[in-house]
């Protein structure tokens, strides 16, 4: 299946990409059908990785972004004219404000995996499924999903990003808007800052809203209900009916015009209730010989098992009006059950009507049926594209049975925000402290990593060699082999040079895991000087702090010469990596690497000339020391050879000591800080 070649990079093409999923795909969402497509589902997967908190199944929750882009971005003012009606320019901004009033759009993005399984999920329909790796292509009629993916993988990558820099939650907590938050707000506010959301709560049959004292009656009722016993419901006997003048009764109590039309209940019944009765209006009426066997079962016609449902509705938005057997069925004993917590005005009415023609009722949710009559509880505020119901499991702890969404185009949105209770965000946590040197290499920002290298290298300008190269070398380091390690590398701000031209950069060094445990013990001993009182310590000052310093702290190795296979399995630490910047800390890796070449031969032809000078080293130390001096020169020599001569006056070599011991005061604080902070890793675990 060949693909369309689109890229996804406004807000209003992937909507247009969102949507096609919704009207091509089943129910449950679409199917892939392409290599290609599964390999970015896998692609994703290993991007998010380090976010499996799961056990078993992997469910990661994640929020994405795209730019609204320009008006054209959206339509032109032509296709706007077809489509959207608009008449006029201003007409053409406003309407497509309406549909973006944010520079920024979110989008929801879950990732979910069970063995061969996948599925992503994104925005408030788009829903991509794969059941199992793709052997054989299959053409399904439609565009490919490749740049739909191809941009979710991008957005992974570009949230993994944040999440290891330690900056997404910050963004998320002050950038997602309110209406894709959870919170709730009392419904006393509600009905404050939206007048005809009263109405709206106490509405019944017809839009008949229910009035005070029909509110102050049934709380009567309900304070009277705590008195009474299970036996005082017991209605022996029972008939059909009977079953169908109750519900007369509550009819009428709603004032439901219907009840004039048909004067006979059983019709009347049928006219309001659900109609799969199961046959209850088919059995003798007046039989309560006839009701028992019906419960049993014996004379039921099954048709769908509503016989209770006496106003109909949609699934939560009915009215139940259930006869259940008191103790066992066949007894001849019974009780009424009433329910409807979304049909407020209906079941209030339905249960006044009953109680007042002494008829004994029990009433599902009858505090939260006040409560919500009285204003003193609250209504929830769920994510717009969370359909507005069942959604209690989003209130742990509280008792919340209604809720809303909200939108910024309403104009009551603000006051809605500003009086809401909203809940802590629930935001991804990495699985692990340690990530290793192959995981962290998938989050390189390739801009930042092409300038660092044309900044350090000024021979070199042509970005886009730049950018092949290093994106060669990255593609092979994904493939290549890790070997599984506890060694940790170590990153740490380091100065270099004095004067005007001193450099900061994060330099890198190896850490062996076992130095560092039995180091951790007292790492956090060491009190490290701010760098205010070491500017204040003379040069000889400077020397014995660094002396001190450095006692007992575990060996830092360059790894210049390591296998890449070895390099890769080495741990760095996730705090390690904020401290210093998680694009400084890849560079400083990626140079460490390639220091000797980004080829394999190039690797072993340098490791080849330093184990020949190692091995020509050990040779002289073999020798005499007169035979050695041959080989080695001092510094002073050294120095006198090349024609170098100290010309500084005291003051100024008292002055240079002084800025390189600050130097290594400064560097080695930093140092020491990073250690410790691992080692306290260390000890917790």
């Amino acid at each position: 299946m060949e693909s369309d070649n689109r890229t996804i990079k406004y807000a209003p093409e992937l909507d247009n990409a969102l949507v096609a999923i919704e009207h091509t795909g089943s129910i449950s969402g679409r199917e892939i059908s392409s290599r290609r497509e599964r390999q970015l589902l896998e692609q994703i997967g290993k991007v998010l990785e380090p976010l499996n908190n799961h056990e078993g199944d992997t469910r990661i929750d994640l929020w994405f972004t795209a730019e609204r882009g320009s008006i054209t971005d959206w339509e032109t003012y032509e296709e706007a004219a077809e489509y959207e009606g608009v008449t006029s320019q201003e007409d053409y901004q406003k309407t497509w404000l309406e549909y973006y009033p944010e520079e920024v759009k979110f989008y929801r993005f879950t990732y979910f995996r069970h063995e061969k399984f996948i599925a992503v999920f994104l925005g408030e329909d788009g829903c991509i499924e794969s059941r199992e790796e793709i052997i054989e292509e299959t053409y399904n009629g439609w565009n490919d999903l490749t740049p739909l993916l191809e941009w979710t993988l991008e957005q992974s990558m570009k949230a993994m990003q944040q999440i290891i820099s330690g900056k997404y939650d910050g963004y998320i907590k002050e950038n997602l808007p309110f209406y894709y938050r959870t919170g709730t707000i009392p419904r006393w506010e509600l009905w404050q800052i939206i007048p005809s959301r009263r109405a709206f709560d106490l509405a019944g049959w017809d839009d008949d809203i229910l009035t005070d004292e029909e509110i102050c009656t049934f709380q009567h009722m309900v304070e009277e209900h705590k008195n009474f016993r299970d036996e005082d419901f017991i209605i022996e006997n029972m008939t059909a009916a009977q079953f169908f003048a109750y519900c007369r009764i509550g009819y009428e109590g709603n004032h439901i015009p219907h009840c004039q039309q048909f004067a006979d209940d059983v019709e009347l019944y049928k006219r309001l209730a659900d109609g799969r009765d199961d046959g209850l209006t088919k059995i003798d009426l007046n039989s309560a010989e006839e009701f028992s066997r019906w419960m049993s079962g014996e004379l039921k016609e099954f048709n769908g098992g509503h016989p209770w449902e006496v106003l109909r509705g949609g699934n939560s938005t009915h009215v139940n009006l259930y006869v259940g057997p008191y103790d066992e069925v066949g007894t001849g004993k019974y009780y009424l059950y009433l329910a409807g917590l979304h049909r407020p005005g209906e079941v209030i009415r339905f249960y006044i009507a009953l109680r007042q023609h002494n008829i004994m009722v029990d009433l599902a949710d009858k505090d939260e049926l006040l409560a919500r009559c009285l204003a003193t509880d609250k209504v929830g505020i769920v994510p717009n594209g969370t359909f507005p119901r069942y959604c209690e499991n989003l209130f742990p702890g509280e008792k919340v049975i209604d809720f809303k969404n909200i939108y910024a185009s309403e104009d009551y949105y603000t006051a809605v925000v500003e009086k809401t209770s909203w809940q802590e965000l629930k935001l991804p946590k990495l699985s692990s402290d340690f990530l290793t040197v192959k995981e962290l290499l998938q989050f390189v920002d390739m801009a930042t990593l092409v300038e660092k290298e044309i900044a350090e290298n000024e021979e070199i300008s042509d970005k886009e060699e730049v950018y092949t190269l290093w994106q060669t070398f990255l593609r092979k380091m994904s493939d290549y082999p890790c070997q599984e390690s506890k060694n940790v590398l170590i990153f740490t701000n380091t100065w270099d040079g004095f004067g005007d031209e001193v450099e900061e950069y994060v330099d890198v060094s190896l850490y062996e895991w076992s130095a560092l445990r039995k180091y951790a013990e007292s790492s956090l001993q060491k009190i490290l000087q701010p760098q205010d009182s070491l500017k204040k310590m003379s040069a000889g000052e400077l020397k014995e702090y660094y002396k001190r310093l450095y006692d007992n702290v575990p060996t830092g190795f360059a790894f210049e010469f390591s296998p890449w296979q070895e390099i890769l399995g080495y741990k760095v630490n996730i705090g390690n990596l904020r401290r210093q910047g998680l694009q400084d800390c890849i560079y400083a890796v990626l140079t460490e690497m390639t220091f000797n070449g980004m080829t394999e031969e190039s690797q072993g032809e340098r490791r080849q000339e330093l184990d020949t000078s190692i091995k020509a080293f050990e040779e002289i130390e073999k020798l005499s020391l007169e035979e050695q001096k041959k080989h080695f020169r001092s510094f002073d020599d050294f120095c006198k050879e090349k024609g170098w001569q100290d010309e500084r006056s005291p003051e100024e070599k008292v002055a240079k000591d002084k800025r390189i011991w600050l130097c290594n005061a400064i560097t080695g604080n930093e140092k020491i800080h990073e250690i410790q902070q691992i080692c306290s890793l260390i000890n917790d675990k």
